[in-house]
């Protein structure tokens, strides 16, 4: 990491202002070449010409920041370019500044890659920097600032100092064998072992499903053709998304569209309607939407008939989970008074027999109910997904190293060697270690931060 390295921090394309990055031992001669004297005083603003480094002509004016090591993002020398969004312009100077030998054009995640190398960051802080670039709504905004101030990092590193303390004592008893060993240690480090694995096991079983609510809960559209599901996608999304026709068939693919729903991005997805067809491509389509409800977080299944809505619990049988479904009967408006009361008795008594069973009358035509709906589904997510202020698990890698740790320590027993008992808390304590990063992960780092954008 001795190369200086140069990016576009901010998001491509035109805007007010853009954001240029270089970092590294040459950065102050990086500047120096665009016509900026070297001899700024640091964590001061500068306004200033940008110099082509060849033809010396007028690139921008800027405003110009030094930052000096260690006291920068990266704990390198970093300098910052504020110039003008324009696309010409940006494209000029980084255009320009390839042709400076001593830089290189920075890869992804580099930025935040050499921070962590510099101890300005821990992974967790990393990919909590990640997330909170990605955040699109409050709830997703919020569990990345409070991973940015180290909830996580917190929790973990606390779980393994008291696994390198209970590793340190059972070193301890292999390194000096010729005294005796009082049965009251091993009984205290297994139960010391076994508060760490409750307390691990509490936090993988949190009902807040941080990865889940950061990629965006999938909530799936399903039912016969032409119940009305494209129309209450555009009524949802406010937009015409999916073409509505009175023809059945007429989606063919899964149409995805992401809203925030009371701070929870939730991504509907209008699906083929359920059939037997002979129709290549729409069977395809009816394939891969019974593949969608598997893997959905919430599915939305339409009906627009009361013999489909008595017979609703044998449809949904084979089909879907009915604790994660809200049944829909479509269609109020063509409803007389009589068989609006039959369908809330029904509702009420099947509600009874199950309180985890859902339903709501709409009409995807007019809007009645829509709002209703909403609220019902924005209810469901707080139930399912509740947001406490304890630490979240936010990453899959997170639960599964942490899933690797329970393992270790599960297979600790006391009836085996020392030094198998040594290699089960050495094994444990690596796991955790893969997560807040001071483990050998090379490979781990390079897949965390490919994913970062190329500025960061």
């Amino acid at each position: 990491m001795h190369r200086t390295i140069f990016a576009l921090s901010t998001v491509p394309g035109k805007s007010a202002i853009a954001v240029i990055r270089i970092s590294g031992a040459d950065a102050l001669k990086a500047l120096q070449a665009l016509g900026v004297d070297a001899d700024i005083a640091p964590n001061r603003t500068y306004f200033h010409k940008l110099l082509d480094p060849v033809k010396r002509t007028i690139l921008d004016e800027a405003i110009v920041v030094y930052f000096r090591a260690p006291h920068s993002f990266t704990g390198e020398d970093v300098v910052e370019l504020y110039t003008h969004g324009s696309i010409a312009v940006v494209n000029d100077i980084l255009s320009s500044m390839s042709y400076l030998s001593y830089l290189d054009p920075a890869t992804p995640g580099e930025f935040s890659k050499r921070a962590f190398f510099n101890n300005k960051l821990d992974l967790t802080k990393a990919e909590a920097l990640s997330l909170l670039i990605d955040a699109e709504t409050t709830i997703q905004k919020d569990i990345a600032l409070r991973q940015l101030q180290g909830d996580l990092y917190n929790l973990y590193h606390e779980w393994q100092n008291r696994l390198t303390t209970i590793l340190s004592r059972l070193e301890a008893l292999i390194d000096f064998p010729e005294d005796d060993i009082s049965p009251t240690v091993i009984i205290a480090t297994s139960e010391d072992i076994k508060v760490l694995r409750n307390e691990i096991n509490r936090h993988l079983q949190s009902t807040c499903r941080g990865d889940i609510i950061l990629r965006g809960i999938n909530a799936v559209i399903a039912g016969a053709p032409n119940v009305g599901k494209s129309t209450l996608l555009n009524n949802i999304t406010l937009s015409d998304s999916a073409i509505v026709s009175d023809i059945p068939g007429t989606t063919r693919d899964i149409i995805n569209v992401k809203v925030d729903l009371g701070g929870f991005a939730v991504v509907f997805s209008d699906t083929p309607g359920i059939r037997a067809t002979d129709d290549t491509i729409e069977r395809e389509g009816i394939r891969r939407a019974m593949l969608k409800l598997e893997q959905a977080d919430i599915v939305l299944y339409m009906v627009d008939s009361l013999d489909d809505l008595w017979n609703i619990l044998d449809i949904l049988q084979d089909r879907v989970d009915i604790n994660k479904t809200i049944v829909i009967l479509n269609k109020s408006d063509v409803m007389n008074e009589k068989e609006l009361q039959r369908i809330e008795e029904w509702g009420a008594s099947l509600i009874q027999s199950s309180n985890k069973f859902a339903y709501i009358v709409i009409s995807a035509k007019t809007g009645a109910g829509i709002e209703d709906l909403l609220q019902m589904l924005s209810q469901r997510l707080r139930d399912v997904y509740p947001v406490s202020n304890d630490p979240i698990i936010t990453k899959i890698r997170y639960r599964k190293a942490l899933e690797t740790c329970q393992e270790c320590l599960n297979k600790f027993d006391e009836k085996k060697s020392l030094e198998l008992m040594a290699e089960d808390i050495r094994m444990a304590s690596a796991a955790i270690g893969s997560i807040i990063g001071n483990y050998d992960i090379e490979t781990v780092l390079d897949q965390i931060f490919s994913n970062f954008c190329i500025g960061k």
